[in-house]
């Protein structure tokens, strides 16, 4: 009897240990798979403008499929995350934290949206394209917070493969100096697709690149992010770190395309941020006596650029976009200012919004399109003001957990580069392009999770 006992018992043992070991398997398969959907749609956007514009020209039946693949990978991602946190039991954490709850009520403001849209009778195809513009970047914000969450010694490897994709972009950019300008028609780039090359004012003596992006402004904008970061890693690593020469070289390559995308918003966001790393590093260390000074000598400088610039072609096309003589008739200042008060007045008649996929690229699948150049306005334009306050509120939390980790330079640097990008958006809807979106957001979210073993709540 005494047998059967240990018999039945020892068999019970064997199979828990069996479950057990089919489980770690399981959730290894789908750790590794995360991984690499991850690192895939990372490493993939460096090259998704060319694809979908050969797709476009080539397979034109499957082009819409062939851009949404990096939405997929997202979304299955995602799904696996789930899995995994509720195998390991992280979702009590994840309940508590008020970043998540935040992208879960704003991505659920914009479904109600968008099924009432549905409902109503509009265009399926403008109400998901434009579902997927405005939910992509929070998706990516919280899959990769999640992962990293469950997994935090994978941060590495993602972060390698964010800095191979900058790598190729930047060097593609830099070769556009030297490439013939129309080089990008070979891969089906066109006035019908996406131009090969743009123009400032209509003046071809100044040519506008966007290297693989989809244009000069989601290049500058790019281009801005890996500056501050380059130039962040620099101010405060020189002295220790072996990689200065690196840093020097990277600098140099996110400059060039910066210059080459002639994005004055870009620029001025680009100066925001490098003057916040200048204030954070040497604000305490100067008297107020000095900072009058450089303040006085700053302003002075400017004044007298501008003095000495006043009748360049320099001035008039790459600054004012003015040229009477070589100028559109409608200049790109004239879309700015017409574009911010169309913006303003309608965020003013329609508080609830016009719906998911009422501006924007989405907008130009339906009847009529609307083009809103401010990021806060695109998002009032689609949400309604809630949805814009909800947006604002998740952009203050996660610029307040990477200024909280500022020793570390890289959250110091994604956190200037926030703010350098936030102004951006004065005159773009900067989040609106994929891959500066998706790799910010990416980027972001990679920095402030925390390990699991840790359990923080994150409060904001």
């Amino acid at each position: 009897m005494g047998w059967h006992i240990t018999t039945i018992i020892s068999t019970f043992v064997i199979m828990d240990s069996m479950s057990g070991l089919f489980a770690e398997r399981i959730e290894r398969r789908l750790t590794q798979t995360a991984l690499i959907l991850l690192c895939a749609i990372m490493l993939g956007l460096a090259i998704h403008t060319p694809m979908t514009v050969f797709a476009s020209v080539h397979w034109p039946a499957i082009a819409l499929y062939v851009k949404a693949w990096k939405e997929v990978l997202l979304a299955i991602a995602f799904i696996i995350v789930i899995i995994l946190g509720w195998q390991r039991r992280a979702w009590r954490s994840w309940l508590h934290n008020r970043l998540l709850w935040l992208l879960a009520v704003y991505a659920l403001w914009n479904l109600v949206l968008a099924g009432t849209l549905l409902v109503a009778g509009n265009s399926a195809a403008t109400v998901i394209a434009g579902l997927v513009i405005d939910l992509r970047w929070g998706l990516m914000a919280a899959t990769m917070y999640g992962f990293i969450y469950l997994y935090p010694r994978y941060r590495q490897i993602l972060l390698k493969y964010i800095l191979a994709t900058s790598v190729l972009i930047i060097s593609f950019a830099c070769l556009q100096l030297v490439l013939p300008r129309d080089f990008l028609t070979n891969f089906g780039y066109s006035q019908s697709t996406i131009a090969p090359y743009m123009t400032v004012d209509s003046n071809d003596s100044y040519i506008r690149f966007g290297s693989t992006l989809r244009g000069p402004n989601p290049l500058g904008a790019y281009a801005l992010c890996g500056l501050v970061l380059t130039a962040t890693f620099l101010v405060t690593k020189w002295r220790s770190s072996k990689l200065r020469l690196y840093g020097v070289l990277a600098v140099f390559g996110f400059g060039v395309a910066l210059y080459i995308s002639y994005s004055r918003a870009a620029i001025l966001g680009t100066l925001a941020a490098l003057t916040g790393l200048f204030v954070y590093k040497y604000g305490l260390r100067l008297s107020k006596k000095i900072w009058l000074a450089i303040a006085a000598g700053v302003l002075i400088a400017m004044a007298g650029s501008v003095y000495l610039l006043r009748n360049t072609s320099f001035m008039h096309n790459v600054i004012l976009h003015d040229n009477p003589a070589t100028g559109a008739v409608r200049t790109s200042n004239d879309d700015h200012i017409l574009s911010l008060r169309d913006g303003i007045v309608r965020a003013a008649q329609q508080p609830f919004g016009a719906g998911v996929g009422s501006t924007g690229s989405a907008s130009l699948l339906g009847d009529s399109g609307v083009i809103i150049e401010n990021q806060y306005l695109f998002m009032a334009h689609e949400a309604g003001w809630l949805g814009l306050a909800i947006y604002l509120a998740v952009l203050v939390a996660v610029l307040r957990r990477l200024w909280r980790r500022r020793d570390d330079w890289l959250a110091l640097g994604v956190f200037l580069s926030g703010i350098g990008l936030s102004i951006v958006g004065l005159f773009l809807p900067v989040f609106a392009d994929d891959v500066v979106a998706l790799v910010w957001w990416g980027l972001s979210a990679l920095i402030i999770a925390r390990p699991f073993d840790q359990r923080p709540t994150d409060s904001l």
